[in-house]
Formats: structure tokens, C-alpha cells, sequence
């Protein structure tokens, strides 16, 4: 293992007795960690905040032909639509 492998992946710091893992990242302590998943959750949210900015801009600068479609239902009908069909 090289220097860098063998260190924490929010802090840099070495391990000690126990390290924390995180998928497959290891961190120093749990305080670490913590912080590594909050920082990355707090950077997928604004990725996802981003992205659904962005989909508005992009519908409501499109031609008035092109306004998204809604998705049909491609599962199994459920009850109540069966009667409906048995009653035409």
C-alpha cells in the first residue's frame, strides 16, 4: 500500500486501531465520515436542484409543438379499470 492509500479520505489524517468504511473509501473516524456524507449529500442536492432547473428552462423555451408528453401507464391495470372495461 502506497502513503496515500493508507490515509483518511475526508481529512488525510492516518488510521488508528479502527478505520470506518464508506463505500470502499476508509476514513479516520466516524466524525469523518459523517462529514463526508453530509458534504456529498448536500453536493448531490444541488446537483439534483441544478438538473431540475435546468429541465424548466428547457420546456419553457421550447417551441409551443413540443411540450413533454405525459408517460402512459405500461403496468397492469388495477382493479377498477378491469370493471370499467368489463361494463363497455
Amino acid at each position: 500500500m502506497t502513503t496515500l492509500e493508507n490515509r483518511c479520505a475526508n481529512c488525510g489524517g492516518k488510521f488508528g486501531l479502527v478505520c470506518h468504511h464508506h463505500w470502499r473509501l476508509r476514513f479516520c473516524c466516524k466524525a469523518c465520515k459523517n462529514h463526508f456524507r453530509a458534504k456529498t449529500a448536500k453536493d448531490d442536492a444541488l446537483v439534483r436542484k441544478w438538473f431540475g432547473s435546468l429541465a424548466r428552462v428547457l420546456i419553457n423555451n421550447s417551441p409551443s409543438g413540443l411540450r413533454p408528453v405525459a408517460v402512459s401507464r405500461t403496468i397492469a391495470p388495477n382493479s377498477t379499470e378491469r370493471r370499467n372495461r368489463a361494463r363497455l
